[in-house]
Formats: C-alpha cells, sequence, structure tokens
C-alpha cells in the first residue's frame, strides 16, 4: 500500500501529573496527511477494514507491557450520534484485534449541557459497560454535571484546558466545579485534563484537584522538536516527556 494511503496511529499519552507516571494512550489516526474525524475512525474500524491499523496498535501497546509490566487504557473516541446497535461491530473489532489490552472509549458530547450529555449518551454507556470496557464521557464543563449521575454512567471525564482556564477566572464556577471533581475523586472517576501546554497548566490542573492530564507538554512531539533544534535532547526536568521517550521512541505522538 502507497504510504499516502495508510492509515497511521498517532498516540497522545495520558499521565498520572503528581508522579508522571503513564496510564494511557489516547488513539488518532492519520491518512496521509489528513487526521481523521473519531467518527471515521470508528467506520473504518467497524467495515473491518483497520485489521492493518488495529494491528499496529496493538504491536505499541504490546511493547510497553513488555518493557515495563505495567498495565494502560489505550482509549478511543466516539461521536454521541453513534447509534447503539451500530457499536457492537466496532466493538468485535477492536476486541478481537485487541485482546487482552484495556479499552476505554470516550463519548464526545461537548455540544450538549451536562444533564443532555448523560441521558443521550446512556445507551452508548450501558453497552460499554456490557462488555466491560471503561466508558468515559468528554465534556468542558464540569459545573453542569450532577456528581450522582455522572458516577452512575461513566469512568472517565475529560475535559479541555479552556474549562480549566475558566474555573481560575470565576470563582463561583471554580466553587461549583470543585465540589464536582471532589466528589469525582472519592468515587474514583478519573478526571483527565486535556490540551495541557505548559508547565503552567499542568501545576493549575493539579491545584484544581485534577490528577490526569494530556498534552504537549507531557507529549513533546519528537517531530516538532526537530524542527526548533538540530538536535533534539530530552528537556531536563520534564519527566513526562522523559518517561515516554523510554519505550516510545519510534512512535509519532501528538
Amino acid at each position: 500500500m502507497h504510504t499516502k494511503d495508510r492509515y497511521v496511529p498517532l498516540f497522545t499519552p495520558r499521565f498520572h501529573l503528581a508522579d508522571a507516571t503513564m496510564v494511557g494512550m489516547e488513539v488518532h489516526v492519520k491518512r496521509g496527511q489528513k487526521l481523521l474525524k473519531a467518527q471515521d475512525t470508528f467506520k473504518l474500524i467497524q467495515s473491518g477494514n483497520g485489521k492493518p491499523l488495529l494491528a499496529d496498535i496493538h504491536a505499541h501497546v504490546s511493547k510497553w507491557l513488555h518493557k515495563s509490566g505495567r498495565p494502560i487504557y489505550v482509549s478511543l473516541g466516539l461521536d454521541r450520534q453513534t447509534k447503539a446497535n451500530d457499536l457492537e461491530l466496532f466493538l468485535d473489532e477492536l476486541t478481537s484485534s485487541l485482546p487482552s489490552v484495556s479499552l476505554e472509549i470516550v463519548i464526545d458530547a461537548r455540544d450538549l449541557e451536562g444533564c443532555q450529555a448523560l441521558e443521550q449518551s446512556r445507551p452508548l454507556f450501558e453497552r460499554l459497560r456490557e462488555r466491560q470496557i471503561r466508558a468515559g464521557l468528554f465534556h468542558s464543563r464540569l459545573f453542569e454535571f450532577d456528581s450522582k449521575g455522572v458516577c452512575e454512567y461513566i469512568d472517565v471525564f475529560k475535559i479541555k484546558k479552556g474549562a480549566i482556564m475558566e474555573m481560575r477566572e470565576d470563582l463561583s464556577i471554580a466553587s461549583q466545579a470543585h465540589g464536582v471533581i471532589e466528589k469525582l475523586n472519592a468515587a474514583h472517576i478519573q478526571i483527565i485534563a486535556d490540551d495541557l501546554y505548559s508547565k503552567s497548566d499542568v501545576t493549575c490542573a493539579i491545584l484544581m484537584g485534577i490528577k490526569y492530564g494530556q498534552g504537549y507538554f507531557l507529549s513533546r512531539n519528537q517531530a516538532r522538536l526537530k524542527k526548533a533544534v538540530k538536535t533534539p535532547t530530552k528537556k531536563p526536568g520534564n519527566h513526562f516527556y522523559q518517561c515516554r521517550m523510554d519505550c516510545f521512541h519510534d512512535i509519532v505522538w501528538i
């Protein structure tokens, strides 16, 4: 197959922010220069044509498990408008191609209000629970959610960095959101801060009570470093960068 026609996995590593332990990898897919939308990746895998891609993902995950002995979650995004019945073929392909891999599916419902996001995604969450696959929700505003409802449906709550910035700027929002964060942490629901670009972003997330994160500062994409300097080196003091490079120096991160 010509290089431009190949489906290539791209990985965003996820870390426990306090101890720089890698706990997961969010998977995106690229074809040529185009980054596929979550629904296009879903259709590719559901059709059965994504086996080479899934074999690629499995090879990288197997290497991590062999080198570290530490389990991680492999996370894929899903459009909230996906029908529950259509989800079955997708999950069949994933579980058969990624045996013994801990899977996580995150439903993107950022365009809905909190209660609607949970209610409309419930059929998908139920299918994931039946398959013992970790269910996640991607939304922007923690303060819109009732913690009891979140704990009933999901294992992971993913937010964009903008939500953290909003909490920093509005004390009322911060107070409401912090109450939800405390309850979700107590229920062992993982809150993931996405798009962490700088050290201050990571610090702010930790101060808000958020334990997990992903983003540019944590990934340190090798391709970008090559553009910045002729001889890329590990940046001193960035334990996230050092951790992901130890086992995954040969793959593309975003």
